[in-house]
């Protein structure tokens, strides 16, 4: 426990740990406005069929790839969906296409109560990372919109690598970008199979944020430490 409680750094999971959040990517809300403006941009897109397309794109590269727990990466998937259309023009338009295509699957995005009174009382006393499931080009305006952005040393996203948690290459690159071993740090996280599994597979000691009402998933591993609530830590 005296490693666990003091750590040179202290690592997050983002989405369901600090940042909550809920997105519908299957709604005809999403997949008609989005095909409504690249219509506008002179592209023959129909909300159904793209939609179609999406998903079974994002089949086949869950099939294509070499991982276990493959990660898809927003600007090849959008960059390909648009040059089926006959897009031919810059990669800035992807990446915009990609991020409406977040907004427009938002249904909310805001901070749980406890966060920033836990992440104000360790700013300066410790080192802080990100390690988050997520498309880089959808995190980092998200970290600004809720006021998170510049708080974190490194973060370490999914779609930057190919692989997602609980692969503990991702564990890795957090140490290797500190520069410390694994018991230098601490891991904190709310999904017992992907976010704490893969920090105990690391060497990491993992404090498990099971929040009221989360989803419990089968797994073998055994947090240093579980909490309800962020507030738990604030007293580290």
């Amino acid at each position: 426990m005296a490693t666990l409680l003091k750590p040179q750094v202290v690592l997050f999971d983002l989405y369901g740990t600090l940042i909550d959040i809920h997105t519908n990517e299957r709604s005809r809300t999403v997949w008609d406005p989005l095909a409504r403006f690249l219509r506008y941009r002179g592209l023959p897109a129909e909300g159904r069929l793209l939609r179609h397309d999406f998903f079974s794109l994002m089949r086949q590269i869950r099939r294509a790839s070499p991982e276990r727990h493959p990660e898809w990466d927003a600007a090849s998937v959008f960059g390909e969906l648009l040059r089926e259309l006959g897009y031919a023009g810059p990669p800035d338009f992807i990446g915009a296409v990609a991020q409406l295509f977040r907004v427009l699957t938002m249904r909310r995005l805001g901070l749980f109560s406890d966060t920033l009174p836990l992440l104000e009382r360790l700013r300066g006393r410790y080192r802080m990372g990100l390690i988050s499931d997520a498309q880089r080009c959808f995190l980092e305006p998200e970290l600004a919109e809720v006021g998170l952005a510049g708080l974190f040393e490194h973060v370490v996203v999914s779609s930057d690598y190919g692989y997602r948690k609980p692969d503990p290459r991702l564990f890795g690159h957090a140490l290797a970008a500190f520069a410390i071993q694994p018991a230098q740090a601490v891991f904190i996280g709310d999904n017992l199979l992907r976010d704490i599994s893969g920090a105990v597979a690391a060497g990491i000691s993992a404090i498990w944020l099971a929040r009221p009402g989360a989803r419990t998933e089968d797994s073998s591993a055994r947090p240093a430490l579980t909490i309800t609530s962020l507030h738990e830590l604030e007293g580290w």
